[in-house]
């Protein structure tokens, strides 16, 4: 085995450690893809407004962004308010000085993707998506961001795809701390027809005492 695959199945295995840790039930490659977008989106929405060289106040944005992988890298937990609370906000800066077209704004929808996927609590679903709309909305009367409402549709269909993904029962292999274990019951008095299903049916065969 090489190097790289060695630290690739350490990363991996402190990346899951990490979600089981949090009470999430996702393959760990989700939460990676989702943080390497959004710190694409911030240093592209920082390019954008030439805040690199030399720094400017709005580059803070994409600190904001990678403030919470950092985290994670020393601590190894992982803080879903914290994640979403920091995209906000780094979106926010940006907004101050909007671009045309603006990669700033898809930061709120990784937001409200990750909200809808994660969070536990209604109400705190809806101040996250209250929070990112509001943003828009300032940046858009306020700011010149051009495009703000296709950007708030945009976070609404973010919410609604973290939603669903939340809602889907078998979207994603659960961890084996957090599984549920199925729901069986006791063989039925025509045990042998049960049998004849098992024999068609791996899905049966999985659920039922009665398969043996």
């Amino acid at each position: 085995m090489s190097v790289l695959e060695i630290l690739r199945d350490r990363f991996r295995a402190r990346a899951q450690e990490s979600l089981t840790r949090a009470g999430l039930a996702l393959p760990w490659w989700v939460p990676v893809s989702s943080t390497f977008l959004s710190v694409v989106f911030a240093v592209i929405a920082v390019v954008q407004r030439d805040a690199l060289a030399p720094p400017q106040p709005v580059a803070l944005g994409g600190l904001l962004v990678i403030a919470t992988p950092l985290a994670w890298v020393i601590t190894g937990w992982v803080v879903p308010w914290a994640r979403v609370a920091a995209l906000i906000a780094a979106a926010a800066v940006l907004l101050v000085e909007p671009a045309l077209p603006d990669f700033a704004p898809l930061l709120l929808l990784v937001a409200a993707t990750e909200a809808g996927s994660v969070l536990r609590t209604t109400w705190g679903i809806a101040l996250v998506t209250f929070a990112a709309e509001a943003v828009l909305l300032v940046a858009g009367i306020w700011g010149g961001l051009i495009g703000g409402p296709v950007y708030m549709v945009a976070v609404l269909l973010g919410l609604s795809g973290g939603l669903m993904t939340a809602g889907t029962p078998g979207c994603w292999p659960p961890n084996a701390e957090t599984a549920t274990p199925p729901v069986t019951r006791p063989c039925s008095p025509n045990a042998s027809a049960s049998r004849v299903r098992c024999t068609t049916s791996s899905a049966i065969r999985s659920a039922s005492p009665c398969c043996t």
